[in-house]
């Protein structure tokens, strides 16, 4: 009995110290350490994370202004549904199997990166979702052999701006996100 007391208390400090050092260093680091600011770099392939409908818009102009000639859309979307998307060939658009995670995602695009052998890699997601998207692609994909670059679609996420409410709950889950995925990838 005093071993089952022992073990959740454990589990409790180790759960207030985690939630301590996610508040810390979001007071520290802020909300813009979490957008990456780099720009796209032509690439053999774009590969646009599953989620809001501004990736997709983001991936299709970047696919318009030829950064790559193929498009690759998370979440299993199928190149029959390329006629949805008008200016885009449907040869030029293929799918991944859908994810529960970005990091399914990383680890479903490793396997593409691996079996077509694609040197190089323009990945969209949205602003504030850059920083932990950069550290687990480049951790799973990103090597001497593959070069990965990042674009991000805008959002209402504005770091120099006053948060709203829904902003400062979405950029406080994405460093506890942040924190976790680089717990993870120690153990990787």
């Amino acid at each position: 009995m005093q071993t089952k007391k022992k073990v959740i208390a454990g589990v409790l400090l180790l759960f207030f110290l985690i939630f301590l050092a996610v508040v810390i260093t979001f007071t520290v680091l802020g909300r813009d350490f979490l957008v990456i600011k780099e720009k796209p770099k032509p690439s053999e392939v774009i590969y646009v994370l599953d989620g809001s409908p501004g990736r997709v818009e983001r991936g299709l102009a970047l696919y318009k202004e030829r950064y790559a000639g193929r498009l690759i859309l998370s979440g299993g979307v199928q190149p029959e549904d390329a006629e949805a998307f008008p200016g885009l060939k449907t040869a030029a658009v293929t799918g991944t199997p859908e994810a529960e995670s970005t990091w399914e995602e990383a680890r479903n695009m490793e396997t593409i990166v691996k079996e077509e052998q694609i040197r190089t890699l323009l990945v969209v997601t949205e602003d504030y979702h850059s920083r932990r998207t950069k550290i687990l692609f480049d951790k799973v994909i990103g090597n001497e052999n593959v070069n990965v670059s990042y674009a991000t679609a805008d959002t209402l996420f504005d770091p120099e701006s006053k948060l709203t409410e829904e902003q400062h709950l979405t950029a406080f889950r994405e460093y506890v996100k942040l924190m976790f995925y680089q717990i993870r990838l120690i153990f990787e």
